[in-house]
C-alpha cells in the first residue's frame, strides 16, 4: 500500500482490519465502579423499581443499558449492584446491554475475563459474585454464570440511528459516560435525543460528571450527580450528599476566563466540558507564541500549561507573567516521564501554582476542574472558616525540636522550599508528606533535598529516622513514626486512604503522637486544599507540641492551615519565611545550651 487512501478502501473490506482500526482509534478509558456517585444512585432506583414491582403478577425486567460500554467494566459494575437488588428483591430481574463501535472491545467485553490487579476497586460487598482465576487462569477474574448471563454486548454506534425498540425492550436505565465530551454541541443534541428514543417512559439517563445538558430542553429533570430523569419517573429521594451538588436557584453565577494552552484535540473536548460545566469560558491554544496574543486580547483568571509544548524559553515565560500578574492562577499538567518531572519542577518554581497529571483529565475531568478552579478563590471550602482573630493561634513556647513534621498540599512544592532552604546543622530529622502526583513525587524529592541540604532518608518500615536528613513519601503509601527504646523509627503503610489522599499528613501527625516527650515535636501545615492534616495537628498541640500554619496571605488555597486554626490547632501562624525564624530559633536553644 502506497498511501492512507489506499489502507482506509482495504480497511472498509476487510472485517478484521476494521475491527483493529477501530480499536485504534477509539478511547478505552475505563474501570470499576468509575464515579461511585452513579452506582449508588443506580442501586436507589433500582429499589424504588423492585419495591414498586413486587405485587405484580409478571413484573417487568429492569432494562439498563451502558452506552461506549469499552471492554465491559461499567456494565459488570452494574450488575454486581443489581444482584444486591435482586438478594432483597427475588421478583426483581434485570438485563443489562453494552454497545460500542469497537468490535474488540465487545469480544473483551463478552469474554469478561480481567485482570486480578483491578480487584482493587471492587469492594469487599461485591466479592462474592467475582470468581478468581487458578492454576492456568490465576492472575484474572471473571464474573459469576449469573452476572454473565444477564448481560449482552454488541457492536453499535452512538454516531447513527439507533434501532428500532418495542416499549418492552427499552430501557429504564442509560449510562453514557464520558462519551459526549468527544463530540461537538450539535452531534452531542442528536445522540442525546436518539438516546432519548430508547428510554422507557419512567426511565434516567446518566452521563460523565463533566458532560452537563441542558435537561429542560430534552424533557428531563436534573436529579442531581449527572442524573436526569424522565418528567413522569417516579424518582426516590436523593441523598443528602446529592442534594448538596444542585445548586440554589437564586446562586448568582460569575463566569471566569481559563486559558489552556495545549494541542490535544481529546483533552481539549474533555477540559471543554468540564469547564463550561463550572459556568467558566475556556479559551485554547497551541503555543506559548498564541497564548501571549490571547493574554494582550483578553484577561484570564486561570492559565493552564501543556509541558509537551515546553520551549527553552517557557521557564521565562511563566516568570514573566507572573511577575507582571497577567493571571491570577497558573497550572503546569504533563505526563510521568523524567523529562516532563524536571519541567514540572522548573515551572513550580518559576511561576505555576500546582501540577496535574494528564492522565486525570480523562479519568475525571469534573474533579479536575473543581480543584483549578478552587485556585481562583483561595478557598477550598467555604464551610472552613477563614479571617480568624489572632487570639485563636498560640501561644507557641519553643523548645529544640527532636523531630520536625511538615504538610502540604497544593502550592506546596514551592512554600516547601521557603521552609526548608539551607537548613542549620545539627539538624533533627525532618519528614514531609506532601500531596502530588506519583509520577514526579520521587523527582521532588531529590529537589527539597537538595535546596534543604538535607540527604534523603532511605524509607523503610522499621529504619531510624536520623538528624540531618530528610525523609519523604515518594509513592503510593503512608509515612509516620514509632518510637522504640530511645530512638524514633519510620513506619510505612499501604492502609487506606485519609481525606482521599496516600501518603496523609494526618497519619504522619497523629503518628507521632507516641512519641513520649510531646513538648520537642514541631509540626508544621502548609497550603492547600481540603482538611487533611488539622485534625492531626490540634491532637498534637492538645498533647503539648509546638504546631505552625501558613498564614492565608502566603498561601495558594487556604484550606488545610485554615482548617486547623479554626479547630484551635495553631500555636503560630506566619509566612513560610515566618515559620522558618520560628524554626531557626528553637534550634538555636540547642547551641545556646552548649555556648
Amino acid at each position: 500500500m502506497t498511501d492512507i487512501r489506499e489502507y482506509l478502501v482495504y480497511a472498509r473490506e476487510n472485517e478484521e482490519e476494521y475491527s483493529h482500526l477501530m480499536s485504534a482509534l477509539t478511547i478505552h478509558t475505563t474501570g470499576w465502579f468509575r464515579e461511585r456517585p452513579h452506582f449508588d444512585r443506580l442501586k436507589e432506583i433500582a429499589l424504588s423499581f423492585a419495591e414498586r414491582s413486587k405485587r405484580d403478577a409478571a413484573p417487568l425486567v429492569f432494562r439498563l443499558l451502558s452506552a461506549g460500554c469499552s471492554s465491559g467494566e461499567e456494565a459488570y459494575t452494574m450488575a454486581l449492584v443489581l444482584e444486591g437488588v435482586r438478594e432483597l428483591f427475588p421478583q426483581f430481574d434485570y438485563a443489562i446491554e453494552g454497545w460500542d463501535i469497537d468490535p474488540l472491545s465487545v469480544e473483551r467485553a463478552t469474554r469478561a475475563v480481567y485482570d486480578a490487579a483491578a480487584l482493587s476497586q471492587v469492594t469487599d460487598e461485591f466479592r462474592r459474585w467475582i470468581r478468581v482465576g487458578r492454576g492456568p487462569t490465576q492472575g484474572l477474574f471473571t464474573l459469576s454464570p449469573e452476572i454473565r448471563r444477564r448481560c449482552q454486548f454488541k457492536t453499535q454506534s452512538l454516531d447513527g440511528p439507533p434501532p428500532a425498540l418495542a416499549m418492552d425492550q427499552k430501557f429504564h436505565v442509560i449510562f453514557c459516560r464520558n462519551v459526549l465530551i468527544y463530540f461537538d454541541a450539535d452531534k452531542v443534541e442528536v445522540i442525546i435525543r436518539q438516546l432519548m428514543s430508547l428510554l422507557h417512559a419512567q426511565a434516567t439517563l446518566c452521563l460523565g460528571h463533566s458532560e452537563g445538558i441542558d435537561a429542560g430542553k430534552f424533557g428531563l429533570q436534573h436529579g442531581g450527580s449527572s442524573t436526569y430523569h424522565s418528567l413522569g419517573a417516579k424518582v426516590p429521594a436523593m441523598a443528602p450528599e446529592v442534594l448538596r451538588e444542585a445548586p440554589a436557584q437564586s446562586e448568582k453565577i460569575v463566569e471566569r476566563r481559563v486559558l489552556v494552552i495545549d494541542n490535544s484535540m481529546t483533552a481539549k473536548m474533555a477540559l471543554l466540558r468540564a469547564f463550561e460545566s463550572k459556568s467558566c469560558k475556556a479559551t485554547f491554544v497551541a503555543s506559548l507564541q498564541e497564548a501571549s496574543q490571547a493574554l494582550r486580547q483578553n484577561k484570564f483568571e486561570l492559565v493552564l500549561v501543556d509541558l509537551d509544548l515546553s520551549t527553552p524559553d517557557q521557564h521565562r515565560w511563566l516568570e514573566e507573567h507572573r511577575r507582571k500578574r497577567t493571571f491570577q492562577s497558573m497550572v503546569v499538567m504533563g505526563g510521568s516521564s523524567p523529562i516532563e518531572a524536571a519541567s514540572a519542577l522548573g515551572a513550580l518554581e518559576h511561576g505555576a501554582q500546582d501540577f496535574i497529571d494528564k492522565r486525570h483529565i480523562l479519568s475525571d475531568p469534573h474533579a479536575l476542574a473543581k480543584r483549578l478552579l478552587t485556585l481562583l478563590t483561595k478557598v477550598s471550602d467555604p464551610t472552613i472558616k477563614v479571617g480568624v482573630r489572632q487570639s485563636e493561634i498560640g501561644p507557641l513556647v519553643l523548645r529544640v525540636p527532636q523531630i520536625i513534621l511538615v504538610g502540604a498540599s497544593t502550592g506546596g512544592t514551592e512554600a516547601l522550599i521557603r521552609l526548608l532552604r539551607d537548613m542549620p546543622r545539627p539538624c533533627p530529622p525532618v519528614l514531609v508528606v506532601q500531596h502530588i502526583a506519583t509520577s514526579f513525587a520521587k523527582s521532588f524529592a531529590d529537589r527539597l533535598a537538595q535546596v534543604s541540604g538535607l540527604p534523603l532518608g532511605p524509607v523503610v518500615t522499621g529504619s531510624e529516622v536520623e538528624s540531618n536528613r530528610l525523609y519523604m513519601a515518594w509513592d503510593d503509601y503512608h509515612i509516620g513514626v514509632k518510637p522504640r527504646a530511645q530512638s524514633i523509627q519510620l513506619v510505612t503503610s499501604n492502609g487506606p486512604p485519609q481525606h482521599s489522599v496516600r501518603p496523609a499528613v494526618d497519619f504522619l501527625f497523629q503518628s507521632a503522637l507516641q512519641i513520649a516527650d510531646q513538648s520537642r515535636v514541631m509540626a508544621v501545615l502548609m497550603t492547600g486544599m481540603g482538611k487533611d492534616g488539622a485534625r492531626g495537628l490540634l491532637q498534637l498541640k492538645q498533647a503539648g507540641a509546638m504546631t505552625l500554619t501558613q498564614d492565608e496571605a502566603s498561601s495558594v488555597v487556604y484550606g488545610m492551615p485554615a482548617e486547623a486554626v479554626a479547630l484551635g490547632g495553631s500555636c503560630f501562624s506566619g509566612s513560610p519565611e515566618q515559620m522558618r525564624l520560628q524554626i531557626n530559633q528553637a534550634l538555636a536553644l540547642d547551641r545556646l545550651k552548649t555556648a
